[in-house]
């Protein structure tokens, strides 16, 4: 899991990941088969910091970092 996450975010996280909203505005999120990948997208250090992965069940119980 963690080779496909390290490649899909490499290139361009914004355009891949889906945007989220209410209490995860300002996190993406992308699938990997029946897991989720909770991400923020620093645009001025140019860094995406992982916050949360899961099966998708129950990822969205946990609140953003």
């Amino acid at each position: 899991m963690r080779r496909a996450v390290d490649s899909r975010l490499a290139t361009n996280p914004k355009a891949i990941g889906k945007a989220l909203s209410h209490e995860f505005k300002g996190y993406f999120r992308i699938r990997v088969s029946d897991y989720r990948v909770i991400y923020r997208i620093n645009y001025l250090k140019h860094t995406v910091t992982i916050t949360a992965m899961g099966h998708r069940k129950d990822i969205y119980e946990r609140s953003p970092e």
